[in-house]
């Protein structure tokens, strides 16, 4: 499949990132948050914690597969974050300890960093309780690259723990601590519980799926993405915009892997759904000249072209003639018209009723 398309469409991810946000992200809160629930996109449960008067900034999955959550509170200064990792089968040795300890270990990173930003953690501890283990560190200081060092007196704490195979690792920080601000701590850790039987939508696995398919992921996108769409199928919920996204991503990660077939049902369910938007037409065509169809190819460019006014907003309709799906018809005469014709610069938009 064609990897030119691929970057076009995760060129429309981007393009489409003021609403589903950065790398995956979901869009920040401007509200308390009040309860906050960190998940993995194939796990029934959460971990759920009480963040009263706290603002989500970030919630979202990273490109490694992590699923990372951020809030804070303005009024108290006080910044939690979430990190979830399924963990590697091949180093199941691992503990929450020696991951604490690897934290303040004096490694090449570690050191590097404390020189960098002239860091010296102070009155580090390390404790257990149960299945959960703890560590407090104070940071002095900190100092910007090229600035000159400034006191932060900032407490760190961080909880991590293993729930089924997942490691779970928590952290809270405040800067200008004084010893009377347990108090803000206490509460939150206080509240950490799992909340099993968490009902997903089809926008949580579209945006779980999205980075791993602008990483070029696409094995790993593939099984999220299908998710979603399953979802939309029973139920449509997602907003149009997002919908075209996750069925051009899908197919194109079909593609991509070799899976011709399921490409072009995805395509051809698109174009049901939706029989006005080219860029199904134009994926279509796609399959097709992988396959070696000179005819369906021509047909369903041609079909793709009579809707180019359809496009969304920033799309570009592609240039045949460079198109790496179709290299097998680059010296066909009629192919060739064709591509010339499709490359005339022409105006796109999307109508108003979109």
């Amino acid at each position: 499949m064609n990897r030119t398309v691929w970057h076009f469409l995760v060129g429309l991810l981007l393009l489409l990132a003021p609403w589903i946000g950065v790398r995956g992200q979901t869009p920040p809160s401007a509200e308390g948050a009040g309860r906050g629930v960190v998940s993995l996109p194939n796990k029934t449960w959460g971990v759920q914690l009480d963040l009263p008067g706290f603002a989500i900034t970030f919630s979202g999955m990273k490109p490694d597969g992590r699923r990372y959550f951020v809030a804070n509170n303005s009024n108290t200064g006080v910044e939690v974050s979430v990190t979830l990792e399924e963990i590697d089968p091949g180093r199941t040795h691992i503990t929450c300890k020696e991951i604490m300890k690897s934290r303040m270990a004096d490694t090449p990173e570690n050191m590097a960093l404390y020189a960098a930003a002239d860091i010296e953690p102070k009155n580090i501890k390390t404790w257990e309780n149960a299945d959960k283990t703890y560590m407090d560190y104070l940071i002095p200081r900190m100092k910007a690259p090229g600035q000159k060092p400034v006191e932060i007196r900032q407490e760190n704490r961080f909880l991590c723990f293993q729930h089924e195979d997942v490691f779970v690792d928590m952290h809270l920080s405040k800067a200008n601590f004084q010893p009377s601000e347990e108090k803000l701590f206490d509460p939150i850790f206080d509240s950490v519980q799992i909340n099993n039987g968490l009902t997903r939508t089809s926008m949580d696995y579209f945006v779980a799926g999205s980075p791993f398919y602008e990483q070029g992921e696409f094995k790993k996108a593939i099984p999220l993405y299908t998710q979603s769409l399953a979802l939309e199928q029973q139920d449509s919920k997602l907003d149009r915009k997002f919908w075209y996204v996750l069925v051009d991503n899908l197919g194109m990660a079909y593609g991509v892997t070799g899976d011709i077939e399921s490409a072009r049902k995805t395509f051809e369910y698109g174009i049901q759904i939706d029989p006005g938007y080219p860029m199904f037409y134009y994926e279509m065509a796609d399959c097709f000249g992988e396959r070696g169809d000179l005819q369906d190819t021509m047909a369903y460019l041609q079909k793709a072209w009579d809707r180019r006014d359809n496009l969304l907003p920033g799309e570009k309709f592609p240039d045949p003639g460079r198109d790496d799906s179709f290299k097998k018809f680059f010296k066909n005469p009629d192919f060739k018209k064709l591509a010339e014709a499709l490359n005339t610069p022409t105006l796109t938009h999307r109508p108003s009723n979109y």
